[in-house]
């Protein structure tokens, strides 16, 4: 099974590499930022005369479906605002799966921000006793006669570069 490992330094390390890859995260806000202001101005358009024309709802505004947008695409959902008309629901439907796509893309951005800019060269040294060496010969080379049938086909595979 391969593993991920996800190695963070000091502060000072971690600030460097956000430095070096701030760019990313830039773009990642950016782009879900637009959409918040994109989408939310849609739904004042789309829901603005819906929402007011409700009894006893208090004034609906920018501000409210900015919120909207904004709890939608987080996908929290409180509920307090919702949609009333159906172009209100398509916004709805598009802010919750871009949302969901949208963070996962900013944190996997964010993760990737925290890894070092760079890694040093590392030298992988591999020390074979020649004995167990021969033994993993002797038991990847039997032939078909000496295996039992059920058995499924092994090779050893040993790359050298230089």
């Amino acid at each position: 099974m391969a593993h991920t490992q996800l190695i963070i330094g000091a502060p000072g390390t971690v600030v460097r590499h956000m430095r070096f890859n701030w760019r990313w995260l830039l773009v990642a806000a950016l782009v879900i930022a637009l959409w918040i202001l994109g989408l939310g101005a849609a739904f004042h358009y789309v829901e603005a005369t819906a929402q007011n024309a409700v009894k006893d709802a208090p004034p609906f505004g920018w501000f409210e479906s900015f919120y909207f947008t904004v709890i939608n695409v987080t996908t929290v959902g409180f509920g307090d605002i919702y949609p009333r008309t159906y172009p209100g629901h398509w916004i709805a439907i598009a802010n919750s799966v871009f949302g969901l796509m949208a963070f996962g893309w900013f944190v996997a951005v964010f993760t990737i921000a925290l890894q070092p800019a760079s890694s040093p060269t590392t030298e992988v040294k591999v020390v074979l006793d020649p004995a167990l060496l021969l033994k993993l010969f002797e038991h990847f080379s039997r032939g078909p006669d000496e295996r039992p049938t059920d058995r499924p086909r092994r090779r050893l595979i040993i790359e050298l570069d230089e």
